[in-house]
């Protein structure tokens, strides 16, 4: 009975021993293949990151080209506005000078034209024996502004039309415009228009120092003129 326990007790241990060695084994295998695994696993992923991170410079230094060049397209276009809008601008003052000087040579001559008309009529007017007895005419400029100011205003017909209400001085305080007081009495419905040294004839008896100014434009004429202000 005993030997035979023995026995038993023998057998059992040897299997027990080889059973643990079985799994001990069967244990390093398993974790050798595991290791394997996560070793070919880490391979993958770390040719996936190297891909990955490959193919990110690749789209990055797309991208960069992309920016450089459509920057450098458009900084090309914008040079080429600028330049276009000041060849524009340029062409367009140059156009600006010369309406404008022909706007200044047709004023001079138009002054011009008045002035040879304002003479001619007063000339005429002397030479029939239509001079006020007494007045002689006397260059505008050289009549004190305080004095031309209300003075009274006639037409080419040697009537009545008003008065003068304001001179205009320049900054050199030469004479720039007259304006007078058309119609009207005792300033009420008065029709008040700027007249030019050219358009006017000022006359100055020496004896009285009275002024007059003589406008070479009838009544009518000048209440179709635009009004000023006053």
């Amino acid at each position: 009975m005993t030997r035979k326990f023995v026995m038993t007790t023998a057998l059992t241990t040897t299997f027990a021993a080889s059973s643990f060695a079985f799994a001990e084994t069967t244990a390093q295998n398993s974790a050798s293949e595991a290791l394997e695994s996560a070793q070919e696993t880490a391979q993958h992923t770390g040719d996936a990151v190297s891909e990955t991170a490959e193919q990110a410079r690749e789209a990055t230094s797309d991208a960069y080209d992309r920016a450089r060049n459509e920057a450098a397209d458009l900084a090309d276009r914008t040079e080429e506005t600028v330049r276009n809008a000041t060849e524009g601008a340029k062409e367009a003052g140059e156009r600006a000078a010369d309406a404008a000087g022909n706007a200044y040579d047709t004023a001079k001559q138009a002054a011009s034209d008045a002035y040879a008309d304002t003479e001619q009529w007063w000339e005429n007017r002397t030479a029939d024996g239509g001079n006020d007895e007494g007045f002689e005419k006397v260059a505008l400029q050289n009549i004190d502004a305080e004095k031309l100011e209300g003075a009274r205003a006639y037409d080419t017909s040697d009537e009545w039309i008003g008065e003068v209400s304001e001179v205009m001085l320049t900054s050199d305080k030469t004479i720039d415009s007259v304006h007078v007081d058309v119609g009207g009495l005792v300033g009420i419905g008065e029709h008040r228009v700027s007249m030019e040294p050219e358009q006017i004839i000022v006359t100055e008896n020496a004896e009285t120092g009275d002024v007059r100014v003589h406008v070479f434009s009838t009544k009518d004429q000048l209440m179709e003129q635009p009004e000023v202000e006053g």
